[in-house]
């Protein structure tokens, strides 16, 4: 240390304190020194030992608080999120867990988590208000607001987001937390529930041999085009594929939770035209709710129009996950797979369990297609996170591309062209990105 930053380090800690006069009387006595020793360290005219730097710095005033980085806090209001979602699953509200036989207040059926993480918000609001951007959401209605928008925008008080979180959104129109959120935290329970399902139905499929990659295929569609069923074993009767397979309708039951939507008698339940999830009514009694990201869907369920199905007592409804993961995205793998396999192209769905979601074979192709399809808001993350290697590898001489559904890409929003600039400022290796009306327009479909 310095003869200078000996004496700022002192006038810093001791002078506000005891004004210009008496300040120095009350360092040398802090730092243990005599007066000579502390102007002889003060004037340079000896080193200042290295136990004297340290106590001397150790009596700076503390630091002012510091908060999470804003992607930390992303992570943790992602986390949040979805144990609120799995709450609501498993009981058809929110409950926030036991109360110890209090009345739950309003705030308390929410989770621990999510109130935690709006009071740390709330307070860097009282303590950094110069410093920040904007204000932090700080009370539960408003961060179940502010993270509807991308991160970057809600966030930017703790200082920029990560490139890739930028347009990140949270929850979607619907009060439903986006597939984005659940892959954006590792301790997230329906992601963890996703993959030890998966995991298994992959091993289920192995032990078939042979058939097991038919019967991988048939299982997929089945959950894809039915997450409602009313029965199961009629369900899998008429899949005979699945019906003769010993042990087909417990791993069929492990995607789906048991809801009750018919107390007494049988009812009429009003599911979504599009991907035949179940409709709830608005709070205002205008039409329903869906949380399917087509627009149409939306448009439709808020106009009233919506298709049913007759339930008798309980039905088995698809798992939020698999709703997330497998249900959305596979409409338009599905949609793909029929229209390119009518015009003629040779067309395998989810070859080797999954690897890609489509191969598409033409002789006049320069190379068979391997597709995989993205149903993702933010393209700066599909950029950062899509990674070839293993597509390449094990599939060597095919065209990789990813294909998003047409409502991720609208006219004006340049989601593909947003990707294409994010892949490369982040030094990621080129892949043809394209809507799914832009493949099958290529291809004459």
């Amino acid at each position: 240390m310095t003869a200078d930053e000996f004496n700022r380090l002192v006038e810093e800690i001791f002078r506000p304190a005891r004004g210009r006069r008496g300040f120095i009387k009350v360092a040398y006595e802090a730092l243990g020194l005599s007066k000579a020793q502390f102007h002889r360290y003060a004037r340079g005219e000896a080193a200042v030992p290295e136990h004297v730097a340290d106590r001397l710095s150790g009596l700076r005033r503390p630091a002012p608080p510091s908060f999470p980085h804003p992607d930390l806090m992303a992570v943790l209001g992602a986390s949040a999120l979805a144990k609120m979602q799995r709450d609501r699953e498993a009981n058809g509200r929110l409950t926030g867990g036991p109360r110890n036989g209090r009345r739950a207040s309003a705030a308390s059926v929410y989770p621990a988590e999510l109130t935690r993480l709006v009071d740390v918000m709330s307070a860097a609001n009282r303590i950094l208000p110069a410093a920040m951007a904007a204000p932090l959401p700080d009370s539960l209605p408003r961060f179940l607001a502010d993270v509807r928008r991308p991160c970057g925008e809600w966030l930017r008080a703790f200082g920029a987001v990560s490139d890739p979180l930028e347009d990140v959104v949270l929850l979607d129109a619907e009060g439903k937390p986006t597939q984005e959120a659940f892959d954006l935290s590792a301790r997230d329970g329906q992601a963890a529930e996703e993959a030890r399902v998966f995991e298994s139905l992959l091993a289920f499929c192995r032990r078939l041999g042979a058939e097991g990659p038919a019967v991988y295929t048939v299982f997929r569609r089945l959950i894809i085009q039915t997450p409602v069923i009313v029965n199961a074993d009629e369900l899998l009767y008429r899949h005979k594929d699945l019906w003769l397979v010993p042990g087909a309708k417990e791993m069929l039951l492990e995607f789906y939770h048991p809801v009750v939507l018919a107390r007494t008698g049988r009812r009429a339940v009003p599911v979504c035209r599009h991907s035949g999830v179940l409709l709830a009514e608005r709070p205002d009694g205008s039409g329903f709710e869906t949380e399917c990201p087509h627009p149409e869907a939306v448009n439709d369920a808020r106009a009233g129009v919506h298709a049913e199905i007759e339930v008798a007592g309980e039905a088995l409804v698809l798992k939020h996950a698999f709703r997330l993961y497998w249900l959305y995205p596979g409409l338009t793998e599905l949609r793909l797979h029929d229209r390119l396999q009518a015009a003629g192209y040779a067309v395998a769905l989810w070859p080797l369990m999954d690897l890609v979601d489509l191969v598409v074979a033409a002789p006049h192709l320069a190379a068979p297609l391997a597709i995989d399809v993205k149903d993702q808001r933010s393209a700066g993350r599909l950029a950062d996170s899509f990674d070839p290697a293993e597509v390449a590898a094990r599939l060597p001489g095919h065209d990789i591309r990813i294909v998003v559904p047409d409502h991720r890409d609208p006219p004006g929003r340049n989601y593909c062209g947003r990707f294409r600039a994010k892949r490369d400022s982040y030094g990621k290796p080129f892949v043809r990105i394209q809507t799914a009306s832009d493949l099958l327009g290529e291809l004459r479909a």
